[in-house]
């Protein structure tokens, strides 16, 4: 090989920069769609492709068109390069949940299944854990009730990359609750008229929940006289 030889392969090593590697994230322009596959220019390092499938809505539409910018993480590498949106996603979406899991900042769920010991919550995409003790301040009488809503939680714990994701709705209500009785301290002065929800009954009397805060009407103030 000459020196002009070894110079015009080196400058085109440089040109095309370094290799891709699996799991790598690249961003790339949409440059052809086909029937089955979207083609991506990934700059120097040449193109990759994308299966048609993962870049289409639930009716089947198309969510990119030539010329789109698009992130997406590689697969597999060699004779051509694979790449994969829906990953990028995935890891995006833990990226977030991450960020949500060490600031406290609530996050939306929705709520699967009742599995074991809890239920299976879907998070940004995402599988998570949340205990039976953890759904509501008390045991709902049909745990069921809460499958398909869409729910707010507190992530209490996150490891292994996302795989082990800890939800609780509980502490968020428990907040909520706190709150709410304190502006209702505010509103406890004698002869003040407020709205209240019977919360138990007793034989001395029902308790009434104020917002937060407990009363007590005694059973003389709930007979039919009064």
């Amino acid at each position: 090989m000459t020196d002009s030889e070894d110079f015009a392969t080196l400058f085109s090593r440089h040109e095309a920069g370094p290799a891709l590697e699996r799991g790598q994230v690249v961003r790339g322009r949409v440059i052809q769609i086909t029937g089955e596959h979207v083609f991506v220019d990934v700059g120097g390092k040449g193109e990759a492709w994308i299966d048609r499938g993962e870049l289409t809505d639930d009716d089947g539409r198309l969510r990119v068109a030539v010329g789109d910018e698009i992130e997406a993480t590689v697969v597999s590498t060699g004779d051509e390069v694979r790449l994969s949106h829906k990953l990028r996603q995935g890891a995006q979406a833990r990226e977030a949940l991450a960020m949500a899991a060490q600031s406290g900042m609530p996050v939306d769920g929705k709520v699967a299944a009742v599995i074991k010991g809890g239920y299976e919550v879907t998070v940004g995409g995402v599988r998570a854990f949340c205990p039976q003790s953890q759904m509501d301040l008390r045991r709902a009488a049909e745990p069921a009730e809460y499958v398909g809503r869409v729910l707010e939680f507190r992530i209490t714990r996150y490891g292994e990359n996302g795989r082990n994701i800890v939800l609780s709705r509980r502490q968020i209500l428990e907040e909520e609750a706190t709150r709410a009785a304190e502006e209702t301290r505010k509103r406890i002065v004698p002869d003040a008229v407020l709205p209240g929800v019977v919360s138990a009954l007793a034989d001395f009397g029902a308790f009434v929940d104020l917002g937060g805060v407990q009363g007590l009407v005694p059973m003389s103030e709930l007979s039919h006289a009064r």
